[in-house]
């Protein structure tokens, strides 16, 4: 099977495909598919899944630790700091509240005297 026609079969990339081949598995992009992805190539090329993952259990990413690690790397980052809103736009809204209010009364008492 090539790997074009397994690409087709499995919808994993063929790059995804070439790593598994490879046991690179630590450069899959995402630790926590890994598992996952193996099966589904295992499934598709009619290998025991589970004897294969029992295999590479050492060379296969703990996803465990993948999100202890992004975790603390959350816990390190650097808190935005938030601007304090600025008063210019509510300000400009007072004025022209009051020129509309001023100018309606304006126009109200004109209509009434003449």
């Amino acid at each position: 099977m090539t790997l074009a026609e397994l690409e087709h079969q499995t919808h994993i990339k063929r790059q995804t495909l070439r790593i598994i081949e490879d046991n690179n598995f630590e450069a899959l992009n995402n630790a926590n598919y890994a598992e996952g992805l193996i099966t589904k190539y295992a499934n598709a090329v009619n290998f025991d899944a589970e004897q294969l993952i029992e295999a590479h259990r050492e060379e296969i990413p703990n996803y465990q630790n993948s999100i202890n690690a992004s975790i603390q790397a959350f816990k390190q980052e650097e808190k935005p700091t938030y601007r304090s809103k600025s008063k210019e736009a509510l300000q400009l809204l007072v004025v022209i509240c009051g020129v509309v209010i001023i100018t309606a009364i304006i126009w109200i008492l004109a209509v009434l005297i003449f």
